[in-house]
C-alpha cells in the first residue's frame, strides 16, 4: 500500500505539475463564462432591427398588438416607400436583421422579404398571420360574410398528444445523455493518456529503473486511478463553469436546460458514480495493458484501435438506448462486459432493465475487471521491457500465458 501511494502521489504531481493541465482547465472557463457572459450582455444592451416598408393602404402591418410578442427579440423601424433601397444596404451593412415589403397584386397582399443568410421565422410567422386575417377580413365584407361566422372560419382546430410509447415518459433521459457522452469523451481521451505515458516511460528507459522498485500490477494500477482523478477534476470544473453561468442568469434556457437536473437524485447519482469509475478502470486497465506493447507512439493507435472502435459502439447504443431502451440487442449488448457499464445503466435509467439485472451487471464489471487485471498484469510486466519495433497479435497472446520473465 506504502509502494502504490507513492506511485500513485508521483504520477499525480506528475500530472497537475504540467503546464498543459492547468492550461486545459482555464481555457474551458474562460470560454464557457465569456461566451455566454458575451451572449448575455448582447441580448440585454442590444435588439436586431427587423425594418417594415408598408407600400400599400389596405394591407399593412403597423405598430401594434400584433407585434407584441415579437418586442421582445425585435426593433421594429416603419419605413417609407422611398426607402428600401437604403434599408436594403442596411440589411447587406449588418444594422437590420431583415427587410419586409408589403404590397397589394391582384387584390391580394404579398409579403417579400428580403435577407443576407436567413429571414426570422418568428417574425415573418407574425406578418403572415396578420395579412392573412386583413386579407380573410376583406374578402368576407365583399361577399356579405358576417364577422361571427369568419371568426368560427378561422378558428384553429384543437389538436390532442398522446405519447403511445411511454417508455421513454418521465424519464431521467438528461442524465443518461450525460453519462453516456462523459463515459464516452472520458475514457477515449485519458485511456489514450493511459497509454500514451507508458509509451513515454518506455522510452525514456525509466521503467528499467522502477520495475526494479515496484510490482508491475502496482505501477499500472497508479498509472491509471491518477490519470481518472486528474480526468474529473477537469470535468468537475467545468460542470462547475456551467453551475457558475446558470446561477448568474446568463445562461440560455435553450442552451442549457435541455438536461433536467432534477433527474439527478442521490441514489441515482451514486450509481453513476459508481458505473463511471468500475467502467473507466476497466476500459483503463485495457488501455494500460495494449499501451506497454507500444514502443513507439507511433504504435499506439494499431493496438488502441479496437478500443475506439468500442467506445464508439457504446457511445452510439447508449444514445439509441433513450430512443428504444427495450430493443432486444440494447438488452443483448448491455451483457457483453466492455458494453456494461454504459448500456446497462442507461437501460436501468430508461426503466427496462431490473434492479437484479443491475446488480449483476455490477457483478459483470467486477468479475471480467478481476480477469482482466491477471491478463493485463501479465502483459505489463512483459510489454514494459520489450523493446521491438513491431509486435504481432500471436505474440501478445502468447505472452497472456506467460506468468514470469524469463531469465
Amino acid at each position: 500500500m506504502g509502494n502504490f501511494g507513492k506511485v500513485l502521489g508521483f504520477h499525480l504531481k506528475e500530472q497537475f505539475g504540467k503546464k498543459g493541465f492547468w492550461i486545459g482547465i482555464i481555457i474551458p472557463v474562460i470560454a464557457i463564462i465569456g461566451f455566454f457572459g458575451f451572449t448575455h450582455f448582447k441580448s440585454d444592451g442590444e435588439k436586431d432591427t427587423i425594418a417594415i416598408v408598408n407600400k400599400g393602404t389596405t394591407y399593412q402591418v403597423s405598430d401594434n398588438a400584433m407585434l407584441g410578442s415579437l418586442k421582445e427579440d425585435y426593433k421594429f423601424k416603419f419605413l417609407e416607400g422611398n426607402q428600401v433601397s437604403k434599408a436594403q444596404q442596411s440589411v447587406k451593412d449588418g444594422d437590420y436583421e431583415a427587410l419586409y415589403i408589403i404590397e397589394e397584386q391582384s387584390g391580394k397582399p404579398v409579403l417579400e422579404q428580403r435577407y443576407e443568410i436567413t429571414p426570422p421565422a418568428s417574425v415573418t410567422t407574425v406578418l403572415q398571420g396578420t395579412l392573412q386575417q386583413q386579407y380573410s377580413a376583406k374578402v368576407s365584407t365583399e361577399q356579405g360574410i358576417s364577422g361571427d361566422v369568419l371568426k368560427e372560419l378561422q378558428t384553429p382546430i384543437t389538436i390532442k398528444d398522446t405519447v403511445l410509447d411511454s417508455d421513454t415518459d418521465d424519464k431521467p433521459t438528461g442524465v443518461v445523455w450525460v453519462f453516456v457522452f462523459t463515459m464516452y469523451m472520458f475514457i477515449l481521451l485519458y485511456g489514450i493518456g493511459i497509454a500514451n505515458g507508458i509509451v513515454g516511460e518506455k522510452s525514456s528507459r525509466v521503467m528499467e529503473i522502477m520495475i526494479t522498485k515496484v510490482k508491475p500490477i502496482t505501477m499500472m494500477y497508479g498509472k491509471i486511478i491518477s490519470n481518472m482523478l486528474v480526468g474529473l477534476a477537469n470535468i468537475l470544473v467545468i460542470l462547475g463553469s456551467f453551475l457558475i453561468v446558470k446561477s448568474l442568469g446568463w445562461a440560455d434556457t435553450l442552451a442549457l436546460d435541455f438536461i433536467d437536473v432534477s433527474g439527478f437524485t442521490v441514489s441515482i447519482t451514486l450509481l453513476f458514480i459508481l458505473f463511471f469509475l468500475i467502467g473507466f478502470m476497466l476500459n483503463g486497465m485495457i488501455y494500460a495493458a495494449l499501451g506497454s506493447l507500444a514502443s513507439r507512439s507511433e504504435d499506439i493507435g494499431n493496438f488502441t484501435s479496437p478500443l475506439m472502435m468500442i467506445s464508439l459502439a457504446n457511445f452510439f447504443l447508449g444514445m439509441m438506448t433513450m430512443g428504444d431502451p427495450t430493443a432486444s440487442y440494447i438488452t443483448i449488448c448491455s451483457y457483453i462486459p466492455v458494453l456494461t457499464p454504459t448500456l446497462m445503466f442507461s437501460r436501468y435509467l430508461m426503466g427496462s432493465a431490473a434492479g437484479w439485472e443491475l446488480a449483476l451487471g455490477i457483478v459483470i464489471i467486477i468479475v471480467t475487471t478481476l480477469l482482466l487485471s491477471i491478463i493485463a498484469n501479465r502483459l505489463y510486466k512483459r510489454g514494459v521491457m520489450k523493446y521491438s519495433e513491431k509486435m504481432s497479435w500471436k505474440q501478445v497472446f502468447g505472452m497472456m500465458k506467460k506468468e514470469s520473465i524469463k531469465g
